[in-house]
């Protein structure tokens, strides 16, 4: 059963994005610091909650269509004309680390070195060497949009076509099947919020649907949402969200209970919505046409210290362990906080640490670094 909800005053308020150019992926790494990509090349960078972005020059001309933080200082964004760029300081300067071909949709990265892309024309790589080299995978000539990994080996893409139009590999991309069960259709989002729970949307057929065993069947929680559909995410394995719209409207809808249940938000924008990011259950962002940039919530309280490069966390995300890097002397202390500020784990470590996460549910959680001169504040994600 699902229901679809009238639409509710929320949190939401336009930022100045001081451009009107039409903006297509977003990412934060902390509830500071973000990135946003558009077209003619357009990178934004903020470093204070979007009060404020900063133009970054990207090089290129070309339009940028989606943006992913490897680590907080690794990023990729993809684009038109199989074009990944790549940042290694945070998002403060690119270089081009592929070109040529058919427009490149969008990326997942596992580490700084082992990432997909997806694109038109069956133009689906991986690279594992931090985009030195790609191996395009045997995924056939439909084209793929979106793309989205459970752990190193497991991982569905999507986009248009019948039975191909939901592929899934268990072996980190040496072959693929097929799962789509709804005929010919042409989706354009996927996000799975542990190893069997996950969600597709239906861009022209307006549709959301879900499976609870790792896409071996789908069922609608949404059938017909009124608009078009660009993109899903989720804080927590309750709290998602989905945004979209038509050339003079947008749609924000809000879920949390696991996409049973759908509420309707005010944005406040006729623009339609291309990607949005949720950083906890009241807080994050959305993009889209004439330099559209929407926050959800009050930009929570951020700290910072360390130098850049003296931490690290790796992989990000992660599944059942991650390790802990400070390339300094001395007691580090770190704290692990869920996204409601509640403290999980604790302790105090020399340079590395591995520690397990096999226990937390899937989601975004913060570590707190300090020692006695600093205290820094980074941000992981358990798949």
């Amino acid at each position: 059963m699902y229901f679809f909800l009238t639409a509710v005053d929320a949190q939401w308020s336009r930022l100045n994005s001081g451009t009107s150019l039409w903006l297509r992926g977003v990412d934060f790494i902390t509830p500071m610091d973000g990135l946003v990509v558009g077209y003619d090349g357009t990178i934004l960078l903020t470093q204070d909650g979007g009060d404020n972005w900063i133009l970054r020059s990207s090089g290129t001309n070309l339009d940028l269509l989606s943006v992913f933080y490897a680590d907080a200082q690794t990023v990729y964004c993809t684009g038109a004309l199989g074009l990944v760029l790549k940042s290694v300081d945070g998002g403060f300067t690119w270089s081009t680390v592929k070109e040529g071909g058919a427009v490149t949709h969008e990326c997942f990265f596992l580490t700084p070195d082992l990432g997909y892309i997806a694109g038109e024309g069956g133009q689906v790589f991986k690279t594992i060497n931090g985009g030195q080299t790609w191996v395009r995978l045997p995924v056939g000539i439909a084209g793929k949009v979106a793309l989205h990994f459970i752990d190193e080996e497991i991982g569905f893409f999507v986009g248009l076509g019948s039975e191909d139009a939901i592929i899934k590999t268990t072996n980190g991309g040496l072959d693929f099947v097929s799962l789509n069960p709804f005929g010919f259709e042409e989706y354009g989002s996927v996000y799975f919020t542990t190893s069997s729970v996950g969600y597709v949307l239906g861009i022209g057929s307006q549709r959301i649907i879900k499976t609870l065993d790792g896409g071996a069947t789908w069922r609608d929680v949404i059938q017909n949402a009124g608009a078009k559909l660009y993109d899903i995410t989720f804080a927590s394995e309750k709290f998602g969200q989905v945004v979209g719209g038509f050339p003079n409207s947008s749609i924000i809808l809000r879920t949390e209970d696991a996409g049973e249940n759908w509420l309707q938000e005010n944005s406040g924008v006729s623009d339609p919505l291309f990607d949005c990011e949720m950083i906890s259950d009241e807080y994050g962002f959305a993009v889209g046409m004439n330099g559209t940039i929407l926050r959800r919530g009050e930009v929570p309280t951020s700290i910072s210290g360390f130098a850049d490069n003296v931490l690290q966390i790796y992989p990000n995300p992660a599944s059942d362990h991650i390790y802990l890097n400070v390339d300094l002397p001395g007691d580090v202390e770190f704290r692990i906080y869920d996204l409601h500020g509640v403290e999980i784990n604790m302790g105090t470590f020399k340079r590395k640490l591995t520690l397990s996460i096999s226990t937390l549910e899937t989601g975004f959680y913060f570590i707190k670094f300090e020692n006695e001169k600093s205290t820094s504040l980074l941000r992981f994600k358990k798949i």
